[in-house]
């Protein structure tokens, strides 16, 4: 989980740095090696009011964090909101927004839509979807563990990965996409006093009225003042502790954080985590298989 978290910040950094430079019009690729290609053979056309509107987001976001720490989520809203507001003031039309670049946003639920099910469609994600959904249980699970540690509680597994598949079935119909419990918004709730559901709920309550509401106005928003925004989150969920607490090890569990994360990068989110669950799966079995053996020795 850790090779592919950081696997996952590594996707989501880069893929914000043509945001950052004002690189709007580059072609976009399914490998990340090709994509950071595409970034330095195109850094000649780099827009300099992309650069100053991302700068002063990142710049408004450190200071507020230095000041109060907890306070990541006000971060990044004020960081957007500044940096937008004063781009627009003193070089409008000189950066690309998301409505220039994706049109408005739409401000109504979004209408059931059921999937066409082929024998063919099945058998073609069948693999992805499993692997999703081991990801899913184990992400939330671990979730649930660190939020058991810091509240003093006990979760209940069995209700939490009833709870994801509930909820990974539906949202798909309404246009959603796979959720797990996340450790770095857990944490943050619980220190700043969410330690029961209700911080779920409310957060659940205000996306909503953010999109039926606020929508509108989120199509001003510059895509340079998102990039930092999400580079910092990134930079939030890349497990860079754990990562080289693990690196440091020269066990085998290194050698699959590091297959995980570059495969992870470099090919694709299922490959890396199907090939580090079939590691870890060899692993235990050789790892019983020894222990039996030993257990045998000494009783025969």
């Amino acid at each position: 989980i850790i090779g592919f978290q950081s696997g996952i910040a590594l996707i989501i950094f880069s893929g914000q740095i043509p945001n950052f430079l004002g690189l709007h019009a580059i072609d976009k690729f399914q490998f990340f090696h090709l994509n950071i290609k595409e970034i330095f053979g195109n850094l000649h056309f780099i827009n300099i009011y992309s650069i100053a509107t991302a700068g002063l987001c990142l710049a408004t976001i450190l200071i507020v964090l230095y000041f109060s720490p907890k306070s990541l989520g006000m971060s990044y809203l004020l960081g957007i909101i500044v940096s937008t507001g004063l781009a627009s003031f003193f070089f409008s039309n000189q950066f690309e927004t998301i409505g220039s670049i994706y049109g408005e946003i739409p401000r109504h639920f979004p209408a059931p839509a059921f999937p066409d099910i082929t024998v063919e469609r099945v058998v073609t994600l069948l693999p992805s979807a499993f692997v999703i959904a081991i990801l899913v249980g184990l992400q939330s699970l671990l979730t649930a563990r660190v939020a058991d540690e810091m509240t003093k509680s006990k979760h209940s597994s069995k209700k939490e990965l009833i709870g994801q598949g509930i909820v990974n079935m539906v949202t798909p119909i309404f246009s959603g996409i796979p959720a797990a419990g996340e450790i770095a918004r857990t944490v943050t709730n619980i220190k700043n006093g969410a330690s029961s559901p209700i911080a779920g709920i409310t957060h659940a309550i205000f996306v909503l009225i953010v999109l039926l509401v606020l929508a509108p106005y989120a199509s001003y928003v510059a895509l340079a003042s998102l990039a930092p925004v999400l580079m910092v989150v990134a930079w939030n969920i890349s497990k860079k502790e754990q990562f080289a607490k693990v690196i440091k090890e020269r066990s085998f569990h290194s050698l699959v954080l590091l297959t995980t994360f570059l495969l992870t990068v470099f090919t694709n989110l299922t490959v890396g985590i199907a090939v580090g669950l079939c590691l870890c799966g060899v692993h235990f079995m050789v790892k019983k298989s020894q222990e039996k053996q030993k257990l045998l020795r000494k009783t025969g």
